[in-house]
């Protein structure tokens, strides 16, 4: 049997987001908690469009499908701390 050429590619699985239940329309606080050092572009967009700057900064936005779409996308830079009404 020949062997494969090159590496195997993972497969794109989607992110289960961490807060159970629908969205609540309240608010959802977030802080940085890695650096955007060495991440794509998208992730530095994302965090700049959620007001993060720098690592322990915490902002707090209205819970939206967009803003659980960023939070989401970037899930290995940040921490949800709360979510409230």
């Amino acid at each position: 049997m020949a062997k494969r050429k090159g590496r195997r590619r993972k497969s794109k699985r989607r992110v289960q987001f961490p807060v159970i239940g629908p969205p609540t329309y309240g608010t959802i606080t977030v802080e940085q908690v890695r650096s955007a050092i060495g991440t794509r572009d998208q992730h530095k967009d994302a965090l700049e469009g959620l007001g993060l700057k720098r690592i322990g900064h915490v902002v707090e936005r209205e819970d939206t499908p967009a803003v659980r779409g960023q939070i989401a996308k970037i899930l290995h830079l940040v921490r949800i701390i709360r979510n409230g009404l």
